[in-house]
């Protein structure tokens, strides 16, 4: 009985560790004004995001984004950002938290290159940049928050590129209390001085 109450007491600790993605509609699906083939700046409705660019995947003036997914998997929507075009979510971050933040990103054929900065929890990452007609690949930076501000796509060009964005995900690993800590430690100890003594 006190082993069973020890070893589940120390599996504790791996429960901590564990993560689940934490952001709403980071694939862009849930959407009340999404009509024909896309939708744009305040017209555009999107659950969670602030007035993206969004388009649909396989058709459209904004081309064919699906022809490139490859082994990537996309719904009926991605958003994107045009030229200094901003794609900012509602999600909050939690200074101290430990987040990773993942994406894919593909560009838009036929137009400019396009860049774009990610920032995120007051964390700013590099620029990155998707070359016309570039295949979707998979971005993920991971980082201790600062602050609660919202997770940003902001492009930084002046002429006319797309950046397409999907699949976005935000995961976290849970900080325990340290009243919870000391518990945890205290029943891993345990567990260790229970095994030593059934060894002597």
């Amino acid at each position: 009985m006190i082993k069973n109450i020890l070893v589940a007491a120390a599996f504790g600790v791996a429960a901590f560790g564990a993560q689940a993605n934490e952001i709403a509609n980071g694939d862009f699906e849930s959407s009340s004004s999404a009509t024909g083939s896309y939708c744009y700046g305040s017209n555009c409705t999107v659950a969670d995001w602030s007035a993206p660019l969004l388009i649909a995947a396989n058709s459209g003036p904004w081309g064919d984004p699906s022809a490139t997914a490859g082994a990537i998997g996309l719904g009926n929507w991605v958003a994107g950002i045009q030229n200094n075009g901003v794609l900012s979510s509602d999600f909050d971050f939690v200074a101290g938290h430990t987040y990773t933040v993942t994406w894919d990103d593909a560009g838009r054929s036929g137009y400019w290159t396009h860049s774009y900065d990610v920032t995120a929890g007051g964390a700013s990452f590099a620029e990155y940049t998707t070359l016309a007609g570039q295949a979707w690949s998979e971005h993920s930076v991971s980082f201790t928050a600062s602050s609660d501000a919202a997770l940003t796509f902001a492009g930084v060009n002046t002429v006319d590129g797309t950046s397409f964005i999907d699949n976005v995900t935000v995961t976290t690993t849970a900080v325990p209390e340290p009243t919870s800590l000391l518990m945890m430690a205290a029943a891993t100890l345990g567990l260790l001085a229970w095994r030593r003594r059934t060894q002597a």
